[in-house]
Order: structure tokens, then sequence, then C-alpha cells
């Protein structure tokens, strides 16, 4: 047999290779006698997928699958010997991505979803494989957060080590597992488990101070004594009942809270962190847990208040870090990022960083977030910094659908494995193998989005011209899949983004008083288009959260046969008014039945330090510019003492939102009136938020609508 020599980039080292001759149709597969689970998964896949591309007899050659210890326990090597093919792989999966590896690459399967597998045709039996040696860019997680890896086998083809809910059969390798008693994961925000908010009452003590200087129990307090036993205490039982577990997580709730107490802000401002009294807190619990435990790591997030590490401080061995800087703009690489130094700094005082990144918009999954750019060289980064071992990439993740989401998962995949990968390339192969005479504008189209995230710039504001080109290019890819009823459903739910934003456009005119009944009647079609759609694809979510699923949406039709009705006090023709319950509620927050409200529905708001109601103008068909921001509300006293309430305007593209205040004089009303806030910049991003601090506030907040008055 030739072999011809070659350079080729494997995994990570630029090596001399060689590419030999494999006849599909004389090979015969030869693994241990005594073969693991894993070696006979790992024949068992290559026997059937080569039986779909070749009628295999046994033959001249052989593959042999061969479990190779000196290997990294993911990584693999495909070599010739003599005649036959050696596919070796190390102790983990290292052997079943060999196999999957020399299917995908050599032979031309391709996994692009669940439900979507591409059998090459081959003109010949004879294929030429490539000698090479390959192990992942990160060991310990692999994970493109999305609904698609919760099939097994695409994962394990796809070579994705999940973080959450890992679906991988545990016979055949091992992976990152979290202990799950009943009611509890022990992934994130787990101090709820150990110090519930229930022992607030007889224990305050046990949580945190708040900048008023009074007890919350929206976190613990990390430095009181006894929170640490019962942390070590829970968290010791919980793994004495998981012996499969190797991770468990000691992380905050999810908010931006920390304490103040004296001793809590002592070790803070020691460490120039606002987490440091908490890792503090981790690293003795790190100990104990070793004691018993001493192959458990403990996964603590650094995330809101804990996303600066401390200045002074080592984190211990047997700790993780769960990096998720959430507020980082998604389509900017994170050396861009104005937290680059905390990253760096964490890199210096812990052994090992799992990356959670975001990609997704979780107000609406099906709104398009261009950010592949942004992933490809972020992965690539991250590949640099030796201690960073995992990198999930959480999209949407809680059911099919979404913006791309096939094609994400896909690319994400394959950029997890190898950051050095063309995803520019990636995008085409997916969009022909899935879309295939119909792919041409779709491809088109994809590139465009790439374009602009390359560019970069503010991309919302060139939402419309997005959704323009995306109508063309779907109106004619529809027509390319004319006659086959298969592709045609893969591009209609591919354009549903596309029309999830027409309709946003004709639904958001329910808020001006001189809409049209045409408008509202084209608005009523398309959502009977889109509902359509969700419904033969089985897509159930819309975003995260409550509120955000399929039954949520056709409640909308109702909406759509309802006036805005007249509302003493508007400014004028040209305001927007836009109901309170149109907006988010949480941490007690709620929409309730108000008759003395315009129409009847309000928000009832309750004293909490956080924006317990916010008001997101995405979707909104705002044009951007200035307006004077109107509200009409009404406060009931629940005691003597009133402050203030804080509200403001939080701007997505700066990351920023400056605090304003209602004073004790404008809180003294129990019915509704209209008072005017700020003049704001809003942008399609922007969202209004009010927030009633705790201390020295008896009072509750009802809010009926708000106005925005364009100015000049």
């Amino acid at each position: 047999m030739k072999k011809i020599l070659v350079l080729c980039f494997s995994a990570f080292l630029l090596l001399p290779s060689f590419t030999g001759t494999l006849d599909l149709s004389r090979v015969t597969i030869v693994c241990p006698e005594s073969a693991t689970p894993a070696e006979e998964k790992a024949a068992a896949e290559l026997k059937q997928h080569l039986g779909l591309v070749a009628q295999a007899r046994n033959g001249e050659q052989t593959i042999r699958l061969i479990t190779d210890p000196e290997l990294p326990p993911d990584g693999y090597r495909i070599s010739f010997h003599n005649n036959d093919l050696e596919i070796r792989g190390g102790t983990n999966f290292g052997l079943l991505y060999g196999v999957y590896a020399l299917l995908e690459e050599d032979i031309g399967y391709r996994w692009y979803e669940p439900e979507i597998t591409v059998i090459p045709k081959l003109d010949e039996s004879k294929i030429t494989v490539r000698e090479r040696s390959e192990s992942p860019a990160f060991s310990v997680v692999r994970d493109p957060f999305s609904f698609a890896e919760s099939d097994p086998d695409w994962a394990l083809r796809n070579r994705v080590i999940r973080m959450m809910h890992n679906s991988l059969p545990p016979e055949l390798g091992k992976k990152i597992l979290f202990p799950r008693p009943k009611g509890e994961f022990w992934m994130c925000h787990t101090t709820q488990y150990f110090c519930p908010p229930s022992l607030f009452p007889s224990h305050p003590e046990y949580f945190m101070i708040d900048v008023n200087g009074k007890r919350s129990k929206q976190q613990i307090c990390p430095s009181n004594p006894e929170v640490e036993k019962m942390a070590v205490r829970k968290l010791t039982s919980t793994l004495d009942h998981a012996p499969e577990a190797n991770y468990i997580a000691l992380s905050l709730e999810d908010n931006e809270n920390w304490c103040h107490c004296p001793e809590c802000t002592r070790i803070n401002q020691r460490e120039g962190s606002n987490g440091a009294a908490f890792f503090a807190l981790v690293n003795r619990v790190a100990h104990e847990i070793s004691e018993k435990h001493p192959g458990v790591k403990l996964l603590v997030t650094a995330y809101y208040s804990t996303l600066v590490p401390p200045e002074h401080m080592q984190m211990a061995d047997n700790v993780s870090i769960l990096y998720a800087d959430i507020n980082r703009r998604r389509s900017d690489p994170v050396t861009r990022g104005a937290n680059l130094n905390h990253l760096k700094n964490w890199c210096k005082i812990a052994g090992e960083i799992i990356i959670w990144d975001y990609q997704a918009d979780f107000s609406n999954y099906y709104r398009y977030v261009p950010s592949l750019y942004a992933v490809a060289q972020n992965l690539s980064f991250y590949r640099t910094l030796p201690v960073i071992k995992g990198v999930a990439i959480q999209g949407a993740y809680q059911g099919p659908g979404g913006e791309r989401q096939g094609l994400r998962a896909w690319v994400e995949a394959k950029l997890l494995w190898n950051p050095e990968r063309d995803y520019r390339k990636l995008i085409r192969d997916y969009v022909r193998g899935v879309y295939g005479p119909a792919a041409p504008p779709i491809e088109k189209f994809y590139l465009y989005l790439d374009d602009l995230e390359r560019q970069g710039g503010a991309f919302e504001a060139k939402y419309a011209e997005i959704a323009a080109r995306g109508r063309a290019c779907f109106e004619q890819a529809e027509k390319l899949a004319e006659g086959n009823t298969e592709l045609q459903k893969r591009v209609q739910a591919a354009e549903l983004p596309v029309l999830f934003h027409e309709f946003d456009q004709l639904y958001a005119l329910r808020y001006r008083s001189n809409v049209s009944p045409e408008k509202m009647r084209q608005a009523r079609e398309l959502l009977d288009q889109i509902i359509a759609i969700m419904k033969v694809n089985n897509y159930q979510r819309l975003g995260e959260g409550t509120g955000r699923r399929l039954s949520d949406l056709v409640k909308n039709r109702d909406v759509l046969n309802r006036t805005i009705p007249e509302i003493p006090g508007v400014t004028g023709a040209e305001s927007i008014v836009i109901p309170a319950v149109d907006g988010m509620s949480c941490l007690g927050t709620k929409k309730i039945s108000d008759e003395k409200a315009s129409d009847g529905t309000a928000v009832r708001q309750q004293p909490v330090n956080s924006w317990s109601w916010q008001l997101s103008f995405v979707g909104k068909n705002i044009p951007q510019g200035k307006y004077r921001i109107r509200i009409r509300n009404r406060i009931e006293k629940t005691g003597e003492k009133v402050t203030c309430i804080y509200y403001g305007v939080y701007d997505s593209a700066s990351g920023t939102s400056p605090r304003f205040r209602l004073t004790p004089d404008l809180l003294d009303h129990p019915d509704y009136r209209w008072h005017d806030l700020k003049t704001f910049t809003i942008s399609p991003g922007s969202v209004l938020w009010m927030m009633i601090p705790t201390r020295d506030n008896d009072l509750i907040h009802y809010i009926d609508c708000v106005e925005l008055v364009p100015e000049p």
C-alpha cells in the first residue's frame, strides 16, 4: 500500500501526517476479546455506519480498535500498520471519538441534529484516510448547552461533554456529574440547600446584611461560623449518598447581592472583591470536603458579586471556578470586554476554571444573536489559558427551536473540540447539508449576519434591515424547496425569527390608540402562521422562565382583539402607552386584577432590594430616540415609614443604568395618578426598571401603565 506524506494541522500540533487507502467493502472490524462497553459500542457504531455506505464483507483489510492508556483519556490516534488501520483511543471516550472522527472526517457522515443525519454517497468503496492524533482543547466540559445535546447519540457523535443533565451512558466513560437528590441539583445556586430562606425568621444572623444595614434572606452571611458548619454538614452528607458524583457546587443564589456585615466587609475590602468573604468560606469548606471525598471538585460560581477574584487569596486545589460573566455583550469577543483582567487574575489563583458563556436572548429565543465570530474568537483565546478546562455555551436549552439552534449547537461542538477550525466553513457545511437545494439564499443570509457581527457596532439598530433581508432570503429558499415536504418544513422553521420580528412590529401597535383594524388583522394572520409552524415542529419554548411558552403565545391572539381604553391624563396621540402587566415581574411582584386600573389589571410591587419589575422595550416597535417617561401608579401604605422608590433605564449597549428616586412627597396617594419620571434615550435593548428598597419602606406600589412621550 502506498503512503503519501502531507503536512496537515492536527488538533494542536503541526506534524507530518500520512494518508492511506481503506477499502470499505473488504474490511474486518476487530476489537479486544474481553471488550469493555465502550469498545463494544465503538465496534457496533463502526459496523452499522459502514454498512450504510458499502456492502462490507470480511476481506483484505482489518480495522483494529484498541484502548490505549498512553493517549489522553478523550484523545485518539488513527494510523496504518502494513495494510491495516488502527484506531487507538484513550481510556475515557477516546476510542469512540476516533471511530466518529473516521466516519465524519474521512467517510463524510454528518450528525447535524438528532433528527438530521447525512449519510454520504460514495462513488466507490475505496476512501483515503488521513493518519492523525487528536485530543480536545477542553478536557472537562465541551458543552454547546442546547436542547440538541439532550440526545445521547448526538452528544457522543459530536464529542460533547455536557455540564448539566449529562445524558451520556455512564458505562461508556467518565463525565462531569453532580449530586441530584430529590428536589435538589448541586450544580449552581446551592446555598439554599444548606441554609434555606425558611430559617430566616428564627436565625436572621445566618443571612446577609444589605447596604442599608438590614438583614435580608437574599444571600447567606459567609463569615458566620454556623453557616460554615451547616455547609460542611450538608455537602458531606450529600456526597455520602452520591458516590458517582465528582463535582458539587457551593455558589450564591441568583442575584447581585452580598453581605455587608462588619466581618464580611473587612475581608472584602482587604481582598478588593465583594465576594472575598464567600471565597474564604469556600476554601474552608473545600478543606473539610477533601478529607472524606478527595476525588470531588468544589465548583464555585464567579458571577455578579463574586465575579472579581480576591487579590491575596489562593483557591484550594480541589476548587473549580465556574466563570460566568453574564453582563458581557454577546457579540463582543472576551478580549474586548471590560472584565478581561478578572478572568486573567482568576487564572493566577485557581487550578481549574470552567467558562459559562451566554449566547441567547433569554427573553426571546427567536431573536437573532449574531455571535459565532465572538464564540470562535473566545474559544481560541480560552485555549491559550491552561487552567481553563471546559466551556459551556448557554443557548436555547429548554426545548427544540430558537434562532439557528441546530446550526449553533453543531458549529459550537466542532469549535469546542478544536477552536482553530474555520467557523464560516462550518456554517456553510451545516447549511448545505441541512437545506440542500434551498441552501444558497440561507447561506448568503447567515454569512451576512456574521459580517454584521465582525463589523461591530450596535446590532439592534439594524434589526429591521436584517428582518427584511431574511424575508427575501426565505421566500427564495421556499421556492427552491418546492416539492420536498421535509425541506419546506426545515425552511419554514428557520424563518421563524423573521416572522417573530414582523409579528412583534404589528403586535406593538396595540399600544397606539389610532391603530387600524387592518393592521390587527395582519397581526392575527401572522400569529396563526407562527403557531402552525411551531406546532408542526413541536416547538414549545419562546424564552427562559415562566410565561414564555407556545401556550402563552396563543393567548396573544385574544390580546389583539383588545383595544386600549381611554386613560385620563395621556399626553397626546403620538404617545406610546404600555400596560405594566406587559413587563416582567419577579421576587414577590405580581400581576393582579385591579378595578382601579385603566384596563382592570395592574402590577403589585412590594419592597425588595432588586429590580422586581422590569419593562423591556425589545419587540415593542418603539423608534430609538428620546422619550419623557411617565408612570401611572398608586400607593398603599402598610405603616408610617416611606422613603423612596428607585427607578432607571438599563442600556444594554453600555451595560449602565443610572438610578433615580421617587421621593416621599410623590408617594402619598391611594388612587392612580400620573408621575413624570426623567427623559431617557430609548433603544430596542433598553429596560425600564423599578425597585423598592426594603429599609424604612412600609408601602405597596401598584403600577397601571407607562407612557412614552417623544421628545424633540
